[in-house]
């Protein structure tokens, strides 16, 4: 960590769907007879909190890339939208 107030988490996960038949989370992908794989991905996130204010106002930044590979790239209804980028900051008052 850099400092007392300030927090870095980095995470990494490889992605599966638990059954071939199984659509993959809630975007309904999804692939009966395992022609693309079974591997999903990888997904890579990265967050940094800082207290601004000590015990008072907290800032928290971070975002996440999803490396679509074989079953989120070649199931039949897979979206041809490439990789998936998340980003979000966000302010935290504690009273």
């Amino acid at each position: 960590m850099p400092d007392k107030r300030t927090e870095v988490t980095l995470s990494y996960r490889a992605l599966w769907p638990e059954n071939p038949r199984d659509a993959f989370a809630t975007n309904g992908v999804h692939d009966a007879k395992s022609a693309a794989g079974r591997f999903a991905g990888h997904q890579a996130e990265a967050r940094l909190r800082h207290w601004l204010v000590p015990a008072l106002l907290q800032a928290e930044s971070g975002g996440a890339v999803l490396f679509k590979q074989g079953f989120l790239k070649g199931a039949h209804n897979a979206p041809g939208s490439g990789n998936t980028l998340y980003g979000y900051f966000d302010l935290t008052l504690t009273l």
